[in-house]
């Protein structure tokens, strides 16, 4: 399974949610199709990085540019909320807006039709924490993970889905989910919030078989995490 993120129209964690055209440095178009070509030849599957779950500022994208800030979530107060990760920001979307449909429906298209990909990564999609919207496209303030979800089982009509983290509901519609060991799996240079279980519950008063296959069953490949 061949995953990669540096065709990025922006860079990586940049003008979201336009992820291309590819940036010039990964080659042209015709190149990044001769590489899913390729890649398939050799019996490879193609994973691009995808993450239709905020808008990147800093700069803005011409997506963003040109719908505004409309399709931004707003909190309880009705501001937009604002995301930071290292050097580069943005803000959540809501996913009730036209406008975020219409964006990530067109990166779908793009690896369906113009770069055909086996699998589809949306980064965050498993691991978005329940909040409040307010924006007017959302039905109530308490839908924002509804509308999350939603574009989650549409796009798992089109092809099977990737993501990060993972939990019940969104593992309906996903193939793989990513990144489900860090509280298990001592490594070096984990995130800065990991905290292994081992040291909030005695070990010998739990066991993680069998919850996760009660949840999922049979429907989901679990790996230590993406990228």
């Amino acid at each position: 399974l061949v995953h990669f993120a540096d065709y990025l129209k922006g860079g990586f964690v940049k003008e979201y949610p336009d992820h291309l055209p590819r940036a010039a440095a990964f080659g042209t178009p015709a190149e990044l199709r001769a590489l899913c070509d390729r890649a398939h030849q050799l019996g490879h599957l193609i994973m691009p990085y995808t993450n239709p779950t905020w808008w990147c500022d800093h700069p803005r994208g011409p997506t963003f540019q040109r719908e505004g800030e409309a399709p931004l979530l707003k909190n309880l107060r009705g501001e937009p909320v604002y995301e930071r990760y290292a050097a580069n920001d943005g803000w959540t979307v809501c996913h009730w807006h036209p406008a975020v449909q219409a964006a990530n429906r067109k990166t779908v298209r793009a690896f369906t039709e113009d770069y055909p990909a086996d699998v589809l990564f949306q980064d965050q999609c498993g691991a978005r924490g329940w909040v409040y919207d307010t924006n007017p496209a959302s039905p109530t303030p308490y839908a924002y993970t509804d509308g999350l979800l939603s574009m989650v089982a549409e796009d798992g009509q089109t092809k099977p889905l990737s993501t990060e983290s993972g939990w019940d509901r969104v593992a309906r519609y996903e193939t793989q989910l990513c990144g489900m060991t860090w509280g298990l799996v001592p490594t070096t240079g984990g995130p800065s919030w990991r905290r292994l279980l081992k040291y909030d519950y005695p070990p010998e008063t739990w066991s993680v078989y069998p919850l996760a296959q009660y949840l999922t069953h049979d429907q989901v490949i679990m790996v230590h995490h993406d990228l």
